[in-house]
């Protein structure tokens, strides 16, 4: 756990988990990068 310290993403993992907001939030940010690939993927 101490390595964990050195890495932000994986302290804000660690300590958001806890309340349970952190997945959600990933699932949300992850569609939408996914959906920006497509519409650029889409624009070129």
């Amino acid at each position: 756990m101490n390595s964990m310290k050195n890495c932000y993403p994986c302290t804000l993992i660690a300590s958001e988990d806890k309340n349970g907001v952190f997945d959600s939030e990933i699932l949300l940010s992850s569609s939408q990068i996914l959906i920006l690939i497509f519409i650029y993927g889409l624009d070129r």
